[in-house]
Protein backbone atom coordinates (compact mmCIF):
# COMPACT_ATOMS: atom_id res chain seq x y z
CA UNK A 1 0.00 0.00 0.00
CA UNK A 2 2.73 2.45 0.97
CA UNK A 3 4.75 1.44 -2.06
CA UNK A 4 1.84 2.16 -4.41
CA UNK A 5 1.28 5.55 -2.76
CA UNK A 6 4.94 6.53 -3.22
CA UNK A 7 4.84 5.52 -6.89
CA UNK A 8 1.69 7.62 -7.41
CA UNK A 9 3.27 10.66 -5.72
CA UNK A 10 6.45 10.34 -7.84
CA UNK A 11 4.42 10.09 -11.02
CA UNK A 12 2.44 13.18 -10.03
CA UNK A 13 5.60 15.16 -9.35
CA UNK A 14 7.03 14.32 -12.76
CA UNK A 15 3.84 15.14 -14.64
CA UNK A 16 2.98 18.43 -12.89
CA UNK A 17 5.38 20.53 -14.99
CA UNK A 18 3.69 19.27 -18.15
CA UNK A 19 0.31 20.53 -16.86
CA UNK A 20 1.69 23.88 -15.61
CA UNK A 21 0.23 26.85 -17.49
CA UNK A 22 2.65 29.30 -19.10
CA UNK A 23 2.10 32.84 -17.88
CA UNK A 24 3.76 36.23 -17.55
CA UNK A 25 4.74 36.73 -13.92
CA UNK A 26 5.76 40.38 -14.11
CA UNK A 27 5.30 42.97 -16.85
CA UNK A 28 7.04 46.20 -15.77
CA UNK A 29 7.26 49.17 -18.12
CA UNK A 30 9.14 52.47 -17.92
CA UNK A 31 8.21 55.29 -20.34
CA UNK A 32 10.47 58.32 -20.80
CA UNK A 33 8.55 61.14 -22.50
CA UNK A 34 10.72 63.58 -24.45
CA UNK A 35 10.01 67.20 -25.29
CA UNK A 36 10.03 66.47 -29.03
CA UNK A 37 6.98 64.20 -28.71
CA UNK A 38 8.91 60.93 -28.89
CA UNK A 39 9.13 58.54 -25.96
CA UNK A 40 11.40 55.64 -25.04
CA UNK A 41 9.79 52.48 -23.68
CA UNK A 42 11.70 49.98 -21.52
CA UNK A 43 9.88 46.71 -20.82
CA UNK A 44 10.83 43.94 -18.40
CA UNK A 45 8.84 40.74 -19.00
CA UNK A 46 9.33 37.75 -16.69
CA UNK A 47 8.02 34.37 -17.94
CA UNK A 48 8.52 30.68 -17.24
CA UNK A 49 8.87 28.52 -20.36
CA UNK A 50 7.15 25.13 -20.21
CA UNK A 51 7.74 24.13 -23.85
CA UNK A 52 4.18 24.94 -24.88
CA UNK A 53 3.78 28.39 -26.49
CA UNK A 54 7.16 29.52 -25.16
CA UNK A 55 9.85 27.25 -26.58
CA UNK A 56 12.69 29.31 -28.09
CA UNK A 57 11.55 32.77 -27.05
CA UNK A 58 8.60 35.16 -27.08
CA UNK A 59 6.76 37.39 -29.52
CA UNK A 60 6.16 41.01 -28.45
CA UNK A 61 3.26 42.35 -30.52
CA UNK A 62 2.96 46.15 -30.61
CA UNK A 63 0.10 48.08 -32.21
CA UNK A 64 0.87 48.92 -35.84
CA UNK A 65 -1.63 51.72 -36.46
CA UNK A 66 -3.25 54.58 -34.58
CA UNK A 67 -6.08 56.93 -35.52
CA UNK A 68 -6.74 60.64 -35.10
CA UNK A 69 -9.93 62.62 -34.52
CA UNK A 70 -10.74 62.57 -38.25
CA UNK A 71 -10.54 58.74 -38.22
CA UNK A 72 -7.44 58.78 -40.40
CA UNK A 73 -5.16 55.83 -39.84
CA UNK A 74 -1.41 56.31 -39.37
CA UNK A 75 1.44 53.89 -38.76
CA UNK A 76 3.52 53.87 -35.58
CA UNK A 77 7.23 54.49 -36.12
CA UNK A 78 9.28 52.13 -33.94
CA UNK A 79 13.04 51.92 -33.48
CA UNK A 80 14.12 48.88 -31.44
CA UNK A 81 17.18 49.87 -29.43
CA UNK A 82 18.02 46.81 -27.31
CA UNK A 83 16.76 43.31 -26.49
CA UNK A 84 18.21 41.11 -23.71
CA UNK A 85 17.34 37.90 -21.85
CA UNK A 86 18.50 37.57 -18.27
CA UNK A 87 20.83 40.54 -18.83
CA UNK A 88 22.46 39.19 -22.01
CA UNK A 89 21.89 40.32 -25.56
CA UNK A 90 19.30 38.17 -27.32
CA UNK A 91 18.72 37.73 -31.10
CA UNK A 92 15.53 39.28 -32.48
CA UNK A 93 13.88 40.31 -35.71
CA UNK A 94 10.97 42.60 -36.51
CA UNK A 95 8.16 42.38 -39.04
CA UNK A 96 4.67 43.72 -39.63
CA UNK A 97 1.58 41.61 -40.14
CA UNK A 98 -2.05 42.71 -40.19
CA UNK A 99 -2.54 45.26 -37.38
CA UNK A 100 0.55 44.35 -35.35
CA UNK A 101 4.24 45.14 -35.37
CA UNK A 102 6.08 42.06 -34.09
CA UNK A 103 9.41 41.69 -32.29
CA UNK A 104 10.30 38.01 -32.45
CA UNK A 105 12.83 37.34 -29.70
CA UNK A 106 14.99 34.22 -29.37
CA UNK A 107 17.53 32.03 -31.11
CA UNK A 108 15.71 29.61 -33.48
CA UNK A 109 18.34 26.94 -32.76
CA UNK A 110 18.17 27.09 -28.95
CA UNK A 111 15.28 25.85 -26.77
CA UNK A 112 14.68 27.55 -23.43
CA UNK A 113 15.13 25.37 -20.32
CA UNK A 114 11.74 24.17 -19.12
CA UNK A 115 10.47 25.39 -15.80
CA UNK A 116 13.05 28.16 -15.41
CA UNK A 117 12.14 31.82 -15.09
CA UNK A 118 13.31 34.04 -17.98
CA UNK A 119 13.39 37.83 -17.88
CA UNK A 120 13.27 39.67 -21.22
CA UNK A 121 14.11 43.36 -21.43
CA UNK A 122 13.07 45.30 -24.52
CA UNK A 123 13.93 48.94 -25.15
CA UNK A 124 12.51 50.83 -28.11
CA UNK A 125 11.72 54.34 -29.32
CA UNK A 126 8.24 55.40 -30.44
CA UNK A 127 8.34 58.52 -32.62
CA UNK A 128 5.99 61.49 -32.35
CA UNK A 129 3.35 59.78 -30.23
CA UNK A 130 2.30 62.52 -27.83
CA UNK A 131 -1.22 63.46 -28.91
CA UNK A 132 -1.90 67.17 -29.38
CA UNK A 133 -5.25 68.76 -28.48
CA UNK A 134 -6.46 72.34 -28.14
CA UNK A 135 -6.54 72.45 -24.32
CA UNK A 136 -4.20 69.58 -23.39
CA UNK A 137 -1.63 67.11 -24.65
CA UNK A 138 -1.90 63.39 -23.98
CA UNK A 139 0.21 60.29 -23.54
CA UNK A 140 -1.95 57.33 -24.58
CA UNK A 141 -0.28 53.93 -24.54
CA UNK A 142 -1.30 50.27 -24.38
CA UNK A 143 1.22 49.24 -21.75
CA UNK A 144 1.11 45.46 -22.15
CA UNK A 145 -0.62 45.03 -25.49
CA UNK A 146 -3.70 42.85 -25.99
CA UNK A 147 -2.22 40.01 -28.04
CA UNK A 148 -0.85 37.70 -25.34
CA UNK A 149 -2.12 34.10 -25.34
CA UNK A 150 -1.49 33.59 -21.61
CA UNK A 151 -2.38 35.54 -18.44
CA UNK A 152 -0.36 38.34 -16.87
CA UNK A 153 -0.10 38.09 -13.09
CA UNK A 154 1.36 41.55 -12.40
CA UNK A 155 1.79 44.63 -14.57
CA UNK A 156 3.03 48.13 -13.74
CA UNK A 157 4.05 51.25 -15.63
CA UNK A 158 6.09 54.33 -14.71
CA UNK A 159 5.75 57.33 -17.03
CA UNK A 160 8.41 60.02 -16.61
CA UNK A 161 7.72 63.49 -18.02
CA UNK A 162 10.01 66.50 -18.49
CA UNK A 163 10.31 68.92 -15.59
CA UNK A 164 7.55 71.50 -15.35
CA UNK A 165 4.73 69.18 -16.32
CA UNK A 166 1.25 70.02 -15.00
CA UNK A 167 -1.03 66.98 -15.03
CA UNK A 168 -4.75 67.28 -15.74
CA UNK A 169 -6.02 63.70 -15.62
CA UNK A 170 -4.91 60.05 -15.46
CA UNK A 171 -7.12 57.26 -16.82
CA UNK A 172 -6.42 53.53 -16.67
CA UNK A 173 -8.15 50.75 -18.61
CA UNK A 174 -7.91 46.97 -18.28
CA UNK A 175 -9.48 44.04 -20.08
CA UNK A 176 -10.04 43.12 -23.74
CA UNK A 177 -9.44 45.69 -26.45
CA UNK A 178 -12.05 48.47 -26.18
CA UNK A 179 -12.88 47.70 -22.54
CA UNK A 180 -13.59 50.60 -20.14
CA UNK A 181 -12.90 48.58 -16.96
CA UNK A 182 -10.26 50.00 -14.65
CA UNK A 183 -8.84 47.31 -12.37
CA UNK A 184 -5.77 49.46 -11.69
CA UNK A 185 -4.63 52.41 -9.60
CA UNK A 186 -2.18 55.28 -10.16
CA UNK A 187 -0.01 57.62 -8.09
CA UNK A 188 1.46 60.97 -9.17
CA UNK A 189 4.89 61.87 -7.82
CA UNK A 190 6.33 65.17 -9.09
CA UNK A 191 6.81 64.61 -12.85
CA UNK A 192 6.12 60.88 -12.70
CA UNK A 193 2.96 58.78 -12.95
CA UNK A 194 3.12 55.25 -11.51
CA UNK A 195 0.32 52.76 -12.16
CA UNK A 196 -0.27 49.05 -11.55
CA UNK A 197 -3.06 46.56 -12.13
CA UNK A 198 -5.08 45.32 -9.13
CA UNK A 199 -6.09 41.98 -10.66
CA UNK A 200 -4.40 39.56 -13.03
CA UNK A 201 -5.09 39.92 -16.75
CA UNK A 202 -6.47 37.01 -18.72
CA UNK A 203 -5.66 35.90 -22.26
CA UNK A 204 -6.01 38.67 -24.88
CA UNK A 205 -6.43 41.28 -22.12
CA UNK A 206 -4.32 44.41 -21.82
CA UNK A 207 -3.48 47.39 -19.61
CA UNK A 208 -3.74 50.93 -21.10
CA UNK A 209 -2.73 54.31 -19.65
CA UNK A 210 -3.93 57.80 -20.62
CA UNK A 211 -2.23 60.83 -19.07
CA UNK A 212 -3.33 64.34 -20.06
CA UNK A 213 -1.30 67.42 -19.18
CA UNK A 214 -1.11 71.14 -19.98
CA UNK A 215 0.04 72.19 -23.43
CA UNK A 216 3.37 73.91 -23.97
CA UNK A 217 5.54 71.22 -22.40
CA UNK A 218 5.98 69.24 -25.62
CA UNK A 219 7.28 70.92 -28.76
CA UNK A 220 4.87 71.11 -31.72
CA UNK A 221 5.40 68.54 -34.46
CA UNK A 222 8.44 69.29 -36.61
CA UNK A 223 8.27 69.74 -40.37
CA UNK A 224 9.63 66.20 -40.76
CA UNK A 225 6.91 64.83 -38.44
CA UNK A 226 4.20 66.67 -40.36
CA UNK A 227 5.56 65.45 -43.68
CA UNK A 228 5.63 61.87 -42.41
CA UNK A 229 1.95 62.07 -41.45
CA UNK A 230 1.11 63.78 -44.75
CA UNK A 231 2.85 61.16 -46.87
CA UNK A 232 1.14 58.35 -44.94
CA UNK A 233 -2.20 59.98 -45.67
CA UNK A 234 -1.72 61.19 -49.24
CA UNK A 235 1.40 59.62 -50.78
CA UNK A 236 -0.50 56.60 -52.13
CA UNK A 237 -3.05 58.88 -53.81
CA UNK A 238 -0.29 61.13 -55.19
CA UNK A 239 1.57 58.13 -56.62
CA UNK A 240 -1.64 56.81 -58.13
CA UNK A 241 -2.37 60.19 -59.74
CA UNK A 242 1.23 60.47 -60.96
CA UNK A 243 1.05 56.96 -62.44
CA UNK A 244 -2.21 57.80 -64.18
CA UNK A 245 -0.73 61.04 -65.52
CA UNK A 246 2.37 59.13 -66.69
CA UNK A 247 0.24 56.62 -68.60
CA UNK A 248 -1.86 59.37 -70.19
CA UNK A 249 1.27 61.35 -71.08
CA UNK A 250 2.92 58.25 -72.60
CA UNK A 251 -0.09 57.53 -74.78
CA UNK A 252 -0.37 61.20 -75.75
CA UNK A 253 3.28 61.27 -76.83
CA UNK A 254 2.82 58.02 -78.74
CA UNK A 255 -0.24 59.46 -80.45
CA UNK A 256 1.70 62.60 -81.31
CA UNK A 257 4.42 60.50 -82.95
CA UNK A 258 2.44 57.86 -84.82
CA UNK A 259 -1.29 58.31 -84.23
CA UNK A 260 -1.95 61.87 -85.37
CA UNK A 261 -3.27 62.28 -88.91
CA UNK A 262 -0.46 63.02 -91.33
CA UNK A 263 -0.04 66.65 -92.29
CA UNK A 264 -0.80 67.67 -95.87
CA UNK A 265 1.68 66.15 -98.27
CA UNK A 266 4.05 68.49 -100.11
CA UNK A 267 2.78 69.69 -103.47
CA UNK A 268 4.87 68.78 -106.50
CA UNK A 269 4.12 70.04 -110.00
CA UNK A 270 3.22 67.36 -112.54
CA UNK A 271 3.98 68.26 -116.17
CA UNK A 272 2.26 66.83 -119.24
CA UNK A 273 2.92 67.63 -122.87
CA UNK A 274 0.38 69.99 -124.42
CA UNK A 275 -2.43 68.18 -126.17
CA UNK A 276 -2.05 68.14 -129.98
CA UNK A 277 1.54 69.40 -129.84
CA UNK A 278 4.35 67.04 -130.86
CA UNK A 279 7.72 66.93 -129.03
CA UNK A 280 9.53 68.79 -131.83
CA UNK A 281 6.83 71.46 -131.99
CA UNK A 282 6.97 71.99 -128.19
CA UNK A 283 10.76 72.24 -128.41
CA UNK A 284 10.67 74.80 -131.18
CA UNK A 285 7.92 76.93 -129.61
CA UNK A 286 9.69 76.98 -126.22
CA UNK A 287 13.16 77.83 -127.58
CA UNK A 288 11.95 79.76 -130.67
CA UNK A 289 14.57 77.77 -132.59
CA UNK A 290 16.29 74.43 -132.62
CA UNK A 291 18.76 73.69 -129.82
CA UNK A 292 21.00 70.89 -131.03
CA UNK A 293 19.45 67.63 -132.22
CA UNK A 294 17.03 67.14 -129.31
CA UNK A 295 13.89 67.95 -131.34
CA UNK A 296 14.88 65.53 -134.13
CA UNK A 297 15.77 62.77 -131.65
CA UNK A 298 12.51 63.32 -129.73
CA UNK A 299 10.51 63.01 -132.95
CA UNK A 300 12.16 59.69 -133.81
CA UNK A 301 11.49 58.41 -130.29
CA UNK A 302 7.86 59.56 -130.54
CA UNK A 303 7.47 57.59 -133.80
CA UNK A 304 8.84 54.55 -131.97
CA UNK A 305 6.52 54.98 -129.00
CA UNK A 306 3.46 55.29 -131.25
CA UNK A 307 4.34 52.12 -133.17
CA UNK A 308 5.55 53.59 -136.50
CA UNK A 309 9.21 52.68 -136.06
CA UNK A 310 11.25 50.02 -134.35
CA UNK A 311 14.65 51.34 -133.26
CA UNK A 312 17.59 49.04 -132.54
CA UNK A 313 20.87 50.55 -131.41
CA UNK A 314 24.35 49.28 -130.62
CA UNK A 315 27.58 51.17 -130.05
CA UNK A 316 28.15 52.28 -133.70
CA UNK A 317 24.92 51.66 -135.63
CA UNK A 318 21.22 52.43 -135.37
CA UNK A 319 18.69 50.43 -137.35
CA UNK A 320 15.22 51.78 -138.08
CA UNK A 321 12.46 49.36 -139.13
CA UNK A 322 9.12 50.63 -140.37
CA UNK A 323 6.15 49.04 -138.58
CA UNK A 324 3.07 51.05 -139.51
CA UNK A 325 2.28 48.81 -142.48
CA UNK A 326 2.31 45.73 -140.26
CA UNK A 327 0.01 47.21 -137.60
CA UNK A 328 -3.17 45.24 -137.00
CA UNK A 329 -5.12 48.30 -135.95
CA UNK A 330 -5.06 52.08 -136.29
CA UNK A 331 -2.04 53.84 -134.82
CA UNK A 332 -2.13 57.13 -132.91
CA UNK A 333 -2.21 60.29 -135.00
CA UNK A 334 1.10 62.00 -135.80
CA UNK A 335 1.87 65.51 -137.07
CA UNK A 336 2.27 66.06 -140.86
CA UNK A 337 5.96 66.88 -140.46
CA UNK A 338 6.44 63.58 -138.61
CA UNK A 339 4.81 61.62 -141.43
CA UNK A 340 7.03 63.49 -143.92
CA UNK A 341 10.08 62.63 -141.83
CA UNK A 342 9.02 58.95 -141.72
CA UNK A 343 8.54 58.76 -145.50
CA UNK A 344 11.73 60.58 -146.43
CA UNK A 345 13.84 58.71 -143.88
CA UNK A 346 12.64 55.22 -144.77
CA UNK A 347 11.59 55.65 -148.44
CA UNK A 348 10.23 52.47 -149.83
CA UNK A 349 12.59 50.25 -147.84
CA UNK A 350 11.41 48.43 -144.81
CA UNK A 351 14.55 49.25 -142.75
CA UNK A 352 17.53 51.58 -142.71
CA UNK A 353 20.84 51.38 -140.87
CA UNK A 354 22.97 54.46 -140.20
CA UNK A 355 26.24 55.06 -138.40
CA UNK A 356 29.00 53.43 -140.41
CA UNK A 357 29.13 55.97 -143.29
CA UNK A 358 27.52 59.14 -144.53
CA UNK A 359 23.89 58.69 -145.56
CA UNK A 360 22.63 61.47 -147.85
CA UNK A 361 19.02 60.33 -147.50
CA UNK A 362 19.22 60.67 -143.71
CA UNK A 363 20.77 64.13 -144.06
CA UNK A 364 18.06 65.24 -146.48
CA UNK A 365 15.33 63.97 -144.17
CA UNK A 366 16.87 65.85 -141.25
CA UNK A 367 17.12 69.10 -143.26
CA UNK A 368 13.55 68.91 -144.54
CA UNK A 369 12.35 68.15 -140.97
CA UNK A 370 13.90 71.35 -139.63
CA UNK A 371 12.57 73.43 -142.52
CA UNK A 372 9.02 72.12 -142.13
CA UNK A 373 8.91 72.60 -138.34
CA UNK A 374 10.35 76.12 -138.67
CA UNK A 375 7.73 77.02 -141.28
CA UNK A 376 4.84 75.54 -139.27
CA UNK A 377 5.78 76.90 -135.84
CA UNK A 378 8.02 79.86 -136.62
CA UNK A 379 7.13 83.59 -136.44
CA UNK A 380 3.99 84.51 -138.43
Amino acid sequence: MVRALLISLATLLFTLPGFAQERIHDFDVDIEVRTDGDFVVSESIAVTAMGQSIQRGIFRALPRYFGNEENHRFEYRYDVMEVTRNGREEPYETYSEDNAYYIRIGDPDIYLPRGERQTYEIRYLVRNQVRYNESFDELYWNVTGSYWDFPIEKASVTARFPDGVSFQDVSLYTGPQGSTRSDARADILDNTVEARITRALGRQEGFTMSVSFDTGLIDPPSAADKFDLWQQLWLGLVLLAASLFGVVFFYYQSWQRVGRDASRLPVFPHYHPPKGISPAAAHYVYHRSFKGNKAFTASLMDLGVKGYLEIDSDKKEVTFTRKDADSEGPLPEIAPYQRGLLNKLMGTSGSKTIGKKYDSGFATAYKDFKTTVSKDYGNP
